[in-house]
């Protein structure tokens, strides 16, 4: 699934409120995208981030989608190479995925 079309599901009603009271921070890291929880999130959520193809990253201690772009494992942070755009900032997040961020 493309990183637009990912976040297409994560901005329906029902996906964004699940992920909300969840207490979900979602954040794009080059094109793939990153979801990190303050907490342990609801079964149903783990469910869902599952079903759509996010993995947990027992390292990082977040969920993460390649959204169709496969890389080298690496020990550095992304964020560094990349940085990181909070995916509640609809219009920028857009723009950098169009870029080719």
């Amino acid at each position: 699934m493309s990183t637009v079309d990912l976040l297409g599901v994560l901005g329906k009603p029902f996906i964004r409120h699940l992920l909300e009271t969840n207490g979900a921070d979602v954040e794009l890291v080059g094109k793939w995208l990153w979801i990190c929880f303050m907490g342990k999130p609801s079964a149903q959520c783990r469910r869902f981030l599952s079903a759509v193809g996010f993995r947990w990253n027992k390292r990082r201690g977040l969920w993460q989608h390649s959204c169709g772009v496969r890389s080298v494992r690496s020990g550095a942070d992304p964020r560094l190479h990349y940085g990181a755009i909070p995916v509640g900032d609809d219009a920028e997040v857009l723009a950098a995925v169009a870029g080719g961020a």
